[in-house]
This record gives C-alpha cells, structure tokens and sequence, in this order.
C-alpha cells in the first residue's frame, strides 16, 4: 500500500498557483507546472473565492450526443 504525498504550500506558491489560474491557465495545468493534485489547485482558487472556470470556457462546448439530439428536438 503506498502512502499519499502531500506538499504543503506556502503562501507565495499558493499567491504564484491563483495568479496561474487567473491567468488563463488550467486546473489541470496549474497542478502540472506546480506539482501539487488539482484538487489542491481548485481548494486554494476556491478559498480565494475566485470562480473555477468550466471545461466550455476552455474547449467550447462538447458537441450532442444523438440521444441529446433527438431529446432537444422533442422540446
């Protein structure tokens, strides 16, 4: 069984990890470049209060599926 590592950062990280994020930088990326967890990411953008931005602002919105489709056709 491996423990989980977990790296404690401190305030100038977590000050470089929101202005990343700020940036236009993702979660995903920001955990990346500062080698931390994403969820450590969206805690500490969270506790700032600034909002997560969603997979849509990045990528656009993923496209239908058929079944979606055919479901907001009937509406």
């Amino acid at each position: 069984m491996s423990m989980t590592e977990y790296k404690r950062l401190n305030e100038s990280q977590v000050e470089e990890l929101l202005l990343l994020y700020i940036g236009g930088r993702s979660v995903r990326r920001v955990a990346k470049e500062m080698g931390v967890d994403p969820k450590t990411v969206r805690w500490h953008v969270d506790k700032a209060g600034v909002p997560i931005r969603s997979r849509d602002s990045y990528f656009g919105p993923k496209p239908l599926t058929q079944s979606a489709k055919k479901r907001k056709a009937r509406v």
